[in-house]
């Protein structure tokens, strides 16, 4: 039997039909490169500088390039511009997140030293060499060439400054503690005296140039006694002088 024929509005209704909403999203989501995700804008910035570390750690910052960065953290090669303006701002941002990271560090070494002045500066260095050695990919763009000037990045100056208080409060108050003999130290001078030290030591545990020790770099009981001989020993110069 012959069916009911079909009317021109009868088709052009069909034609318009529309696909429910969760269809044509889904269709999206599978038009959409696997490649390239589309993290949340709050957790982007992070997965970003997450990116950069991890980049930072296999060829170092001259590798390091916001394209770069975007394939490592899977998302578009625009994506990363809508935090940073330029790799010089990622640069920028990776060294505040360490300076922070070292800060608190430090902060909580003091909260635990006892009372003595020597052994609170003691403290300071071990949180400073511990820093490096648990954050290698931090350290090295923090004290790296490629480091932009902080005094046009003022988040990162503030952070910056901050960090180096606390470290030259405490080298002053471990040198008014020695003595006597002490008196005549430029504080300056013994500032960065402890300070190329300890930095020197830690720049050497990054770059796995400590010998057979650098097995052991790990290891904080290690560390502690690493960086408070180191700083007894500058202490008793001072004290013998």
């Amino acid at each position: 039997m012959a069916g009911r024929p079909r009317s021109k509005n009868s088709d052009s209704k069909r034609r318009t039909v529309r696909k429910p909403r969760s269809v044509q999203k889904r269709a999206s989501r599978e038009s959409t490169p696997r490649s390239v995700r589309r993290p949340r804008d709050g957790g982007l910035r992070r997965e970003l500088i997450d990116a950069a570390l991890a980049l930072v750690q296999v060829s170092g910052t001259r590798g390091l390039s916001l394209r770069e960065v975007a394939r490592r953290a899977g998302v578009s090669h625009s994506a990363p511009y809508r935090h940073f303006e330029n790799k010089e701002a990622l640069v920028a941002a990776v060294a505040e997140q360490g300076f922070r990271t070292l800060q608190q560090r430090v902060m909580d070494g003091l909260a635990s030293a006892p009372a003595d002045s020597v052994r609170r500066f003691e403290a300071v260095g071990v949180a400073y060499v511990e820093f490096a050695a648990r954050h290698p990919a931090h350290f090295r763009v923090m004290f790296g060439p490629d480091v932009p000037d902080a005094s046009e990045h003022p988040s990162l100056r503030a952070t910056l400054d901050a960090t180096d208080s606390l470290f030259r409060a405490a080298a002053v108050q471990a040198l008014e503690r020695l003595g006597p003999r002490a008196r005549g130290v430029d504080p300056a001078h013994f500032t960065l005296l402890a300070w190329s030290l300890v930095h020197g030591l830690a720049s050497l545990i990054v770059d796995g140039r400590v010998g057979e020790i650098e097995k052991s770099t790990d290891d904080p009981e290690e560390i502690v006694y690493l960086v408070t001989g180191a700083i007894q020993q500058i202490a008793r110069g001072i004290q013998r002088s």
